[in-house]
């Protein structure tokens, strides 16, 4: 996934148009989001675990795939951070309280 599908399913899934997300993640240029999806800027991971929250997806997951894409050498890194999170929701839900 891209960081402008991110963008696009954020706004989609919100009901929320990108100036109005933008401004909820406290950004005083409206356009931010759009510039991000352009790629003249680039999504810090705060910005991208919020916009996961408004898409309805895994926020850790959706951090791992959109570096990975950016950052390709990195890839194996967050290979390693989803599989380890897959183990800790797996422990959790194994054990109810």
């Amino acid at each position: 996934m891209s960081i402008a599908e991110l963008i696009a399913l954020a706004s989609v899934r919100s009901g929320k148009r990108q100036k109005a997300l933008a401004e909820e993640m406290g950004h005083s240029d409206s356009t931010r989001l759009s510039k991000i999806s352009s790629g003249r800027l680039s999504a810090d991971a705060s910005e991208i675990v919020y916009l996961a929250g408004a898409a309805e997806l895994p926020a850790i997951e959706t951090l791992a795939r959109i570096e990975s894409e950016r950052h390709p050498e990195l890839a194996g890194v967050w290979k390693k951070v989803i599989a380890q999170d897959e183990q800790w929701r797996k422990r959790r839900d194994s054990n109810p309280r």
